[in-house]
């Protein structure tokens, strides 16, 4: 019986498909659901050292507030199935060049005993 199931969204359709089927995985185990979400990390533009800047650059702090809003919105959709269903349910983000590594970090971190695939 698992107790902790990691729901890992990059707010796609077929994510959006994971995270109802995970829900109901969940409620049928009486477990909980972790939502979780790899933002990418910002970057540096290299051609911003001028006096020219590009119109593309975003400083880190705008950067932050993108990633802050857009996690909003990913995690809201796995806390709004999760409230529907009566399941537990808590969510977290992170900003990495390596989303890979940090779903497993999740699942660790927050003591997931199943990772649902993306």
């Amino acid at each position: 019986m698992f107790k902790n199931i990691l729901v890992p969204t990059d707010g796609s359709p077929i994510s959006q498909r994971a995270v109802k089927l995970a829900v109901r995985f969940a409620r049928e185990q009486h477990a909980s659901v972790t939502g979780f979400w790899a933002a990418p990390a910002w970057e540096p533009n290299l051609y911003a050292y001028s006096e020219n800047v590009p119109a593309g650059f975003i400083s880190p702090k705008q950067h932050a507030a993108h990633v802050r809003k857009t996690s909003d919105r990913y995690l809201a959709a796995v806390k709004k199935a999760a409230r529907e269903a009566g399941v537990p349910c808590k969510c977290s983000y992170v900003e990495s060049v390596f989303p890979y590594q940090e779903i497993i970090n999740a699942a660790r971190r927050h003591g997931c005993d199943l990772r649902m695939p993306q």
